[in-house]
């Protein structure tokens, strides 16, 4: 279930808001729900921004994520024949379609 509200905004976002639904033949609530998704994620990735940020700032505990990286490295190959090739949705191809 949906909860409806009434937002006012100025006619010149009201017109932009128009032209974006019709540019993407969607509604302008589809439009609304897509740029606030939009800036969820830009707020999400701008704080890990800043807290990475702040991390490599802090050359001790930068130290210490490097090592950690370390120890975690031999994990990425772990049981995964290099020359093995893979399709889009990662299911191993036969030998004669991975060449």
């Amino acid at each position: 279930m949906s909860i409806q509200s009434t937002v006012r905004i100025s006619s010149k976002s009201q017109n932009l808001l128009k032209e974006f639904a019709n540019q993407d033949n969607k509604t302008m609530h589809e439009v609304i729900d897509d740029l606030i998704e939009q800036e969820k994620r830009k707020r999400f990735f701008d704080d890990f921004d800043k807290a990475y940020a702040k991390l490599r700032g802090n050359s001790k505990a930068w130290d210490e994520e490097l090592e950690e990286r370390q120890e975690w490295d031999c994990t990425l190959m772990d049981g995964i024949d290099r020359g093995e090739k893979f399709n889009e949705v990662g299911d191993l191809l036969p030998n004669d379609e991975s060449k």
